[in-house]
């Protein structure tokens, strides 16, 4: 039986890039910011995230194939550094298999895209200053947002519902949530978006 592996550590040099084989990952140092590298996260087919990061500092990075994945900077040298990644949740995304034939997927008008866009800025305001949501948690939930209000413009709305419930589910579950901060999610989207979600939210963890 092949071992699993769930962290690996890696040193990449000022502008390159190194890839992280066992988790689909590339890291590129792209240059340095008051003195901190600026790194540049992706993996094949899926958006880059680009940040400025201290020593210590972690981001989280949801991949298809993956699960959910952190990277987090480990050491600072002259013209280079360590970098660690770490599976955090081997749990694969919700959006495989959608159907955009079905009726009932029927695409949403303008004005609701930007009701859900309004809604989806609401649920981060409800979130952003909770003492129980770690920054990097935070981070990962603004873009999984940003992606949910995205996809309203190209996707069902039952595509879209299943969408949401497999973002939130990613982001509950594989980031760890506190039990508080994941009711007050759910209770935010629920507040927010309910109005087109109905009762697919009762299907998530609480």
């Amino acid at each position: 039986m092949p071992i699993e592996i769930v962290s690996q550590s890696f040193t990449v040099g000022l502008r390159s890039s190194k890839s992280a084989s066992s988790f689909g990952l590339i890291v590129s140092f792209r240059e340095l910011s008051n003195g901190n590298p600026r790194l540049v996260i992706g993996a094949p087919g899926q958006p880059n995230v680009v940040r400025v990061l201290q020593l210590g500092d972690a981001v989280l990075y949801e991949t298809t194939a993956h699960g959910l994945i952190e990277v987090r900077l480990a050491e600072i040298r002259n013209g280079e550094v360590d970098i660690l990644v770490t599976r955090v949740s081997p749990r694969l995304g919700f959006t495989a298999g959608l159907d955009e034939t079905d009726v009932q997927n029927a695409p949403f008008a303008l004005d609701e895209i930007a009701a859900v866009r309004k809604g989806v800025e609401a649920i981060r305001a409800a979130m952003v200053d909770r003492d129980d949501v770690e920054p990097e948690k935070l981070e990962l939930l603004t873009r999984k947002l940003e992606e949910i209000a995205s996809a309203a413009q190209r996707m069902g709305r039952k595509d879209w519902t299943m969408f949401v419930a497999g973002t939130l589910t990613n982001i509950i579950v594989g980031a760890a949530f506190a039990p508080d901060a994941a009711r007050a999610l759910l209770v935010a989207t629920n507040s927010a978006l309910g109005w087109v979600l109905q009762n697919a939210i009762r299907l998530l963890p609480m």
